[in-house]
């Protein structure tokens, strides 16, 4: 089924029971509010039953022939976060350890896409928001650049390698256990009513309307890992 359709579902069942009259009380902005939830709802659903036919085989593979990514001379690569924490704002230089699992991209993928945009800093907030598959109004408000060992990194999917471009939904004969339980945990959690549209194949579901839902490349960085953190900027300076 695709988004559009989940989304037409949706709406229907939002307003089936509802009578209209000729007042047009009801504001735009409250009408695009109704209609975000609707399509985020509907990419969550979506994103729950995941098909063969939505292995994507051009994802961004992490090794050093790809020259489209930025490694330092220890051979870590430059992955970028979005986020609202603050704590890595007096640490820009120096190394810290994550505490929890990251969920990052490779630079420059997201940063080629949001600086080829025209579009105010609300528009192009909820347009990455879509890109990155979350949901409006989180308050990400700073773009944090890691550089981190490709051994830290794994990608969100059964398949968890990131050297290749492809990832299936199959787990391969030689993963842990320990990876097995958390792509296990998260799907339990993943697709209810205050969920993410997961896709478990290595990309962001991009939920703006008329996209393809492949979004961004996206990785983990693993809870423990020691990264460098090369900078933090705002959405202005990220997306210039």
């Amino acid at each position: 089924m695709t988004i559009l359709t989940l989304t037409l579902l949706l709406i229907g069942c939002k307003g089936g029971d509802e009578t209209t009259d000729d007042s047009n009380t009801t504001d735009t902005q409250e009408t695009g509010e109704v209609d975000l939830v609707a399509l985020y709802a509907a990419a969550v659903a979506d994103a729950a039953v995941a098909d063969t036919d939505e292995v994507y085989d051009q994802l961004i593979a992490i090794n050093s022939g790809n020259t489209s990514l930025d490694f330092d001379a220890e051979g870590r690569v430059l992955v970028v976060t979005w986020t609202s924490w603050d704590g890595y704002d007096s640490g820009v230089g120096a190394d810290t350890t994550v505490g929890v699992d990251v969920w990052v991209t490779t630079t420059p993928e997201v940063q080629t896409m949001c600086s080829s945009l025209d579009l105010d800093a609300d528009a192009l907030t909820l347009r990455l928001e879509q890109h990155l598959g979350l949901p409006s109004g989180t308050g990400k408000d700073r773009f944090v650049q890691l550089r981190v060992h490709p051994d830290d990194l794994f990608r969100p999917s059964p398949d968890p390698e990131v050297t290749d471009s492809v990832a299936s939904l199959d787990f391969p004969a030689e993963v842990s256990q320990t990876h097995k339980d958390w792509i296990d945990g998260l799907m339990a959690s993943s697709y209810g009513e205050d969920g993410y549209p997961w896709t478990r194949l290595g990309y962001t579901y991009d939920w703006a309307p008329g996209a393809n839902e492949v979004g961004a490349s996206e990785f983990v960085i693993r809870s423990g890992s020691t990264v460098g953190v090369d900078s933090v900027q705002s959405l202005a300076e990220y997306c210039p």
